[in-house]
């Protein structure tokens, strides 16, 4: 048996933005876009923790997924889980 998580983010990753939904095991979701320089990418941890998001999966072209792993890879919550290219 596996453990199932109730809160985790899927984000699309580009050069100069990201897109991500979060979706809760009730079904609610949330999605927001996110410039891809600091302010924005902190913007987007915050985003995460606001709404207790236990992991993110991401989707990215070339290595525009880097800065999003530095922000996230010393949080204890939320964890990035996959690169999927």
């Amino acid at each position: 048996m596996t453990n199932q998580l109730n809160i985790v983010c899927g984000a699309d990753i580009h050069q100069r933005f990201l897109v991500a939904t979060i979706l809760c095991r009730d079904g609610r979701t949330w999605a927001d876009r996110f410039l891809m320089n600091l302010n924005g990418l902190l913007d987007f941890k915050s985003w995460l923790v606001s709404y207790g998001c236990q992991k993110v999966a991401v989707e990215s072209t070339g290595r525009f997924w880097i800065p999003v792993h530095m922000i996230l890879e010393n949080s204890e919550k939320p964890r990035l889980i996959d690169i999927f290219k």
